[in-house]
């Protein structure tokens, strides 16, 4: 084995064992390369301790995280994303808002992406979802609901209600 050893902190800092692997202060390094610039390239990198990278990490690949590990950003861990092994979460520790930013449509659906739960259209409506069938929306004149209204508390109207459609329609008072 050939190594550079820290007697200050009592470990390698730096070694290449019998088979090739090399070693970074208790990562090691398989099957990769330490270029004259300090570059290190490799097909797999395993670190055992926390590291810091300053500058900037390019992931070409998925980066997989077990159950209730968390990817966690901020330096007051603001934002964490995490699997509990039963939930998923999107948690903001943070002191300010959690901003979801997109440039057309923001979606909310099932685990398939085959039905809607939730959409918010850029300057357009908000739908909700029921059971894959639209049942709120708001529009440019106000709120669409397909279906039963049933409030709880009274209803308060500003100015009027009138009807449009048919002539079976009924407005029931009491119980």
């Amino acid at each position: 084995q050939f190594g550079i050893y820290s007697a200050a902190a009592s470990k390698y800092a730096f070694l290449i064992d019998t088979s090739g692997n090399t070693s970074l202060n208790g990562g090691t390094l398989t099957s990769g390369a330490i270029t004259s610039s300090g570059l290190v390239t490799a097909d797999e990198l395993s670190v055992t301790n926390d590291s810091t990278f300053n500058g900037g990490l390019d992931i070409n690949g998925d980066a997989t995280f077990g159950d209730n590990n968390k990817a966690i950003f901020g330096a007051g861990s603001d934002l964490q994303i995490y699997h509990d092994g039963g939930h998923s979460y999107i948690s903001d520790q943070g002191t300010g808002n959690l901003h979801i930013i997109a440039s057309n449509e923001t979606y909310i659906a099932n685990a398939d992406n085959s039905e809607y739960k939730a959409r918010f259209i850029t300057d357009g409506a908000v739908e909700l979802y029921y059971d894959a069938a639209k049942k709120f929306e708001t529009t440019s004149t106000g709120v669409d609901i397909s279906g039963d209204l049933n409030a709880v508390d009274n209803i308060v109207l500003a100015t009027a209600m009138y009807h449009e459609g048919d002539t079976n329609t009924f407005l029931s008072f009491g119980s």
